[in-house]
């Protein structure tokens, strides 16, 4: 009996998985022009963000979306402190087919204002939140973009 029970939570678990895998097979978003700027930018910054193109290639409206990053100084290293790991949720409104130009502010991770920039890796949107209440999520970072770190 215990072992039946087993088996059918690992086949639930395993169709599960896979059902939800083919639901997400189809990015709905591009990122383009991505990269890390020293400096001020008015109303989005005070001294470095990152900033990209978010293209909504779905058929939808989006509410908002959340951003996940990773930044490395030139050596390939961790430039702060604490997690190198950027996480940040865009509340913008993105109609189909258009693109945006979207800004994160990195004053918050800062302890010092960096000479050089920063290299961007595993960049991806971990969620997307349309208009009519519907969600696309990507929770490990299929669709990232890599950067090469040496």
């Amino acid at each position: 009996m215990k072992n039946k029970l087993i088996s059918a939570i690992v086949f639930a678990t395993i169709s599960l998985a896979s059902c939800s895998s083919i639901v997400e097979d189809k990015c709905p978003y591009m990122i383009l022009n991505q990269k890390v700027e020293i400096g001020k930018v008015e109303d989005k910054y005070d001294f470095a963000g990152t900033t990209f193109t978010f293209f909504n290639g779905s058929s939808k409206n989006v509410k908002s979306f959340t951003v996940s990053f990773m930044l490395y100084d030139l050596d390939g290293n961790n430039p702060f402190i604490g997690s190198n790991n950027v996480v940040e949720t865009i509340e913008k409104t993105i109609e189909s087919s258009t693109e945006q130009e979207i800004y994160v502010s990195l004053d918050r991770y800062l302890s010092s204002v960096p000479e050089d920039s920063y290299k961007i890796d595993f960049l991806y949107v971990r969620k997307i939140i349309y208009e009519d209440g519907t969600t696309w999520s990507d929770p490990f970072g299929m669709y990232s973009l890599k950067e090469s770190i040496e």
